[in-house]
Order: structure tokens, then C-alpha cells, then sequence
């Protein structure tokens, strides 16, 4: 267990009113678009992850954690994002995740179904997990296995906010990385390249 305790469903009595992040832009009535947002805790902006780099704000973060888009998903979520055109096919971000994951002296934990690992960096352990309750994979870079065999995307972050100071998501949907660190007392940095979910952050903190 690393040090980190796991119950599994703690954090779903908080995070009951949570959106799946699979869900992101499927309710229209998401129209506030955002530059970048920030709170007393972090910051969340706009950034494709697909350029390239690391933005300068991740080098505070102690841990990266991502749940990332599925094959399915990632083409639907551009489709509603208005962005199909001028983004990689699915292995390529893959492959470009893969990249920038080799290139960061943070600890990185990806959340992702076991299709992806035909494309990405070979990580240092998995452990079987779920996601929106679906089976998932957690990989691991740069830190010990930790939790347990089955826990929810949820609990895996409420277990990282409670051994590190702050906390990195670059597809960070809604922003529920941020809403765990917060309630915890954590700082976070967030970036998602769709500025509707950046304003949806900007919108909901207010009342976190």
C-alpha cells in the first residue's frame, strides 16, 4: 500500500455530484469558454497536449495523474469540442503522451484501458482498476505500486492528494483532480485543450 490508506468509495460521499469526465460537452448547455481559471488553490487553462511540452506550470507539481481519453472517446469528445480537424489520430496521442511522460522528473500516473499499451511508453507497474465502471489499467512512472486491485478513478486521486503537495491532470474534463485537492487542502495545476470545460472549472470553484 505504499503508506496510503484505501477504503474503497471514501471520496464518493463528497463526490456524488461529480460528472464523468466521459460525459464532458454532452450537455449543451456548457457555453462559457475560458482562457484559464484560478483559485486560491490552482490554476486550470487552456493547453493541447498534443503540442508537444510540458507549460512551465507543471514543473510545481510533485505527481501527474491522467484519465485518459479512450480510442471511442477521444474522437467523440473532439467531435463535440469542434476540434476533429488538426488533431492525431488516437495512437498517435498516444504516442505523444508517451513522449512527454519519458520527459518529466515528476511521478506520473496514467489511467487508461489496456488498448492504449499497444502505443504508449512501457510503464514501471499496472494495477488492475476501474473507470466510470468500466475494467482500466493504472500505469505507473517514477513511484511505488499503490492501492488496491479494483479501486475507482475517484479514490486513486483522493489517495495521491494525500501524499503529495500538489497535483498535475492535462486532461482534466471537469476538473475533478482540482475538486479532491481542494477539499483535501492540496494545491493543483490542470489543462485540458477544450476551453468549455475550463470555463465550466471557472464557473463551478466558486463554490468548492
Amino acid at each position: 500500500m505504499d503508506g496510503l490508506s484505501y477504503k474503497r468509495g471514501d471520496y464518493h460521499q463528497q463526490g456524488e455530484s461529480l460528472r464523468d469526465y466521459h460525459s464532458a460537452l454532452k450537455d449543451s448547455s456548457f457555453t462559457l469558454r475560458c482562457e484559464r481559471a484560478v483559485t486560491s488553490n490552482g490554476v486550470a487553462f487552456v493547453h493541447d497536449i498534443n503540442a508537444g511540452y510540458w507549460p512551465e506550470l507543471y514543473m510545481e507539481c510533485d505527481v501527474i495523474f491522467a484519465d485518459m481519453p479512450w480510442r471511442p472517446g477521444y474522437d467523440e469528445f473532439n467531435r463535440r469540442a469542434g476540434s476533429s480537424l488538426g488533431h492525431p489520430p488516437w495512437p498517435e496521442f498516444v504516442q505523444n503522451v508517451s513522449r512527454l511522460v519519458a520527459n518529466i522528473e515528476a511521478p506520473v500516473v496514467l489511467l487508461w484501458g489496456k488498448h492504449a499499451e499497444r502505443y504508449m511508453l512501457p510503464s514501471e507497474w499496472q494495477r488492475p482498476v476501474e473507470s466510470n465502471g468500466r475494467p482500466a489499467i493504472l500505469h505507473g512512472w517514477r513511484l511505488d505500486r499503490f492501492g488496491a486491485d479494483g479501486m475507482d478513478r475517484l479514490d486513486i486521486v483522493r489517495l495521491l492528494a494525500h501524499r503529495y503537495d500538489c497535483l498535475g491532470d492535462f486532461c482534466c474534463g471537469y476538473g475533478e483532480t482540482g475538486y479532491i485537492a481542494t477539499q483535501l487542502g492540496k494545491r493543483f495545476v490542470m489543462s485540458d485543450f477544450n476551453a468549455l470545460c475550463i470555463g465550466h472549472i471557472a464557473q463551478e470553484f466558486t463554490d468548492v
